[in-house]
């Protein structure tokens, strides 16, 4: 009975094992390190093969003599020899003499053919893992021989990082592309095949365990935090900052958008490295506006006292969607133009966890009011609506002059579904307005990008935000906004400040933006420099930077009070163009002037 019970759990645990192993490569799902199925399979082997081998030891040891230390010592020995098959000194013939002697007919076959398949299997793991080690060794060799080469160095692989070595690649061949913890370098990982046939190493080890320090002090190194555990990209910073901090010729992207990045950052004054930090949600819709945001004011209808009207629907309320509607507050501020946003969000606290982010913003004082020398804007969010129910659509209809459409509530499925439902509902109310939505699949985007229904009327939906037009050189690393920002930002400061406080970073973006756009729109005087201002064209320039400035400042959480403090989000210039101070109003011309 011992010997079917042994035999039984076995050949359960090997064959199981197997099943693991291929069922997890075949749908390529992630798993944790413990659960890969090559460790599965090595742990249903191993057992199995303790558990063939503890019957013979119970013979030997325990039959006649049955006590804990007996049993105790063939469980030991079941594990002895099971590891010496792993180092090739196993001993088949104690196997051929315990099986000759078993009754059982199907067991005395059955039996030494399993724990022979586990002899031949063993050691093949064993090489498997001196191969291992040995790819390691080679990783090290192969980055050593690259000593001269620029190196990109990655945190993690995973779509992002993948999309943006590719890319790397594509624009700097020479360069070696470098993966850490990358415990899927056998291109498990799906998508990997793509970084088939770059000049790219793997390091098993997390980035703060691989030693890389050992590189030409001529060469770039550039690191990028790009895992999707922003917890975990913050976490490394601070390891990575301090080892190759006093380090020349190297940059460090940390793609975060939380608290305490910005706060990392801005105490990383010490040392050499350059620091960057990524915000994908803000990144996305400042790149947007940069780029297309003229059509906004393009698409804009007539409305009341000659100003003509940007209406906007956003629906989904999470980073990107609030994001949106608080640059549209402050983008849309434009002579002659006026602004309308009516956001969507399933949740019932939507709008209290809005306003709560900008309640000046959101302050009755200032939404939906016309104050001369204020920002002008009217934003409704609209809280508990399912893009799904009847009451979403009796809500979109009641919006008469929709202009531009944004949707980002989930899933590339669900962002697509929603788009395609407002362009019906907004056809009902005869009208087409500029519709986007957020997809992250590049190749649904390329296929999707043309779409027509039966009759051949298309869908006319514009997606963005896709992998790979967002995580590439030119917008990581070469960023033009970024350059532009920059700029800006030395009218008034040092480039040191510009990197390294998200405020002065961000705000110098947000001037570049509207600039672009004033431009665009045929603003007088917005494409000349200060002191080439006539007095009307410097007059006018500074009231509507002005109200950019407040709506701006309200979008990101400040308030007004008498004394500046900025740990409170206090500022004392939050009031009417009318009753600032000559100082601070030509302040405004100087910021708003080219």
């Amino acid at each position: 009975m011992r010997l079917i019970i042994c035999f039984s759990i076995a050949l359960a645990l090997f064959i199981g094992s197997i099943a693991w192993a291929i069922t997890a490569t075949i749908v390529k799902r992630k798993s944790r390190a413990f659960l890969k199925p090559i460790n599965i399979f090595i742990l249903g082997t191993s057992f199995a093969g303790a558990l063939l081998f503890y019957p013979i030891n119970y013979d030997i040891y325990v039959i006649g003599n049955a006590n804990f230390f007996s049993v105790f010592k063939t469980v030991i020995l079941s594990i002895h020899d099971l590891l010496g098959l792993y180092v090739l000194n196993g001993n088949f013939e104690t196997v051929n003499a315990f099986s000759s002697v078993i009754a059982n007919e199907f067991l005395k076959n059955a039996y030494p053919i399993l724990l022979s398949v586990i002899y031949i299997i063993a050691p093949i793991l064993t090489f498997g893992f001196i191969l291992s080690f040995f790819k390691n060794i080679v990783s090290y060799v192969k980055y050593l021989t690259s000593f001269h080469k620029n190196v990109y160095v990655f945190s993690e692989m995973n779509e992002y990082s993948i999309a943006l070595a590719v890319d790397i690649a594509k624009n700097h061949p020479k360069a070696l592309l470098v993966f850490t913890n990358a415990s899927n370098e056998d291109g498990s990982y799906d998508g990997a095949e793509k970084l088939q046939g770059l000049n790219v190493i793997f390091f098993k080890k997390d980035l703060t365990l691989t030693n890389l320090n050992f590189h030409s002090k001529k060469s770039k190194i550039t690191f990028f935090l790009i895992s999707d555990n922003e917890d975990k990209n913050v976490k490394q910073f601070a390891i990575v900052n301090e080892k190759y901090k006093d380090r020349d010729f190297t940059q460090l992207y940390l793609f975060s958008s939380s608290v305490q990045s910005d706060m990392l950052l801005s105490n990383s004054t010490d040392g050499k490295i350059v620091v960057r930090r990524i915000n994908p949600a803000s990144s996305l819709i400042y790149r947007n506006l940069y780029d297309n945001g003229f059509e906004l004011f393009k698409n804009a209808k007539e409305g009341e006292n000659g100003k003509k009207v940007i209406s906007a629907v956003i629906v989904g309320m999470g980073n990107y969607g609030s994001n949106l509607t608080k640059t549209l507050a402050w983008f849309c501020q434009m002579d002659g133009y006026t602004v309308k946003i009516n956001s969507f969000d399933k949740s019932p606290d939507a709008n209290d966890i809005f306003s709560s982010s900008c309640p000046e913003l959101m302050d009755k004082k200032y939404n939906g009011k016309l104050i001369d020398g204020e920002a002008e804007y009217d934003i409704t969010v609209h809280s508990g609506y399912d893009y799904k129910s009847i009451e979403f659509d009796k809500q979109i209809e009641k919006i008469k002059d929709a202009t531009y459409v944004f949707v980002s509530i989930g899933s590339d499925e669900q962002n697509i579904d929603c788009a395609v439902k407002l362009r019906m509902l907004f056809e009902r109310n005869n009208l087409h307005p500029v519709i986007k939505a957020v997809v992250y699949n590049g190749e649904l985007k390329t296929s999707l990008e043309n779409a027509v229904n039966f009759k051949g009327q298309p869908y006319d939906v514009t997606l963005i935000g896709d992998v790979e037009s967002t995580y590439c050189e030119k917008v990581i690393i070469h960023s033009e906004l970024e350059k532009d920002a920059l700029a800006r930002h030395k009218k008034y400061g040092a480039e040191e400040s510009f990197w390294q406080f998200e405020y002065n970073n961000k705000s110098s973006m947000a001037s570049a933006i509207h600039m672009r756009a004033r431009i665009k729109c045929g603003i007088k005087g917005a494409d000349k420099k200060e002191e080439d201002l006539t007095k009307e064209e410097a007059d006018n320039i500074e009231v509507l930077e002005h109200k950019r400035w407040n709506a701006y400042m309200r979008s990101e959480g400040y308030v007004y009070k008498k004394e500046r403090n900025d740990l409170a989000k206090a500022h004392h210039n939050l009031v009417c163009f009318d009753t600032l101070s000559e100082e601070d109003k030509r302040k405004d011309r100087r910021v708003g002037s080219k």
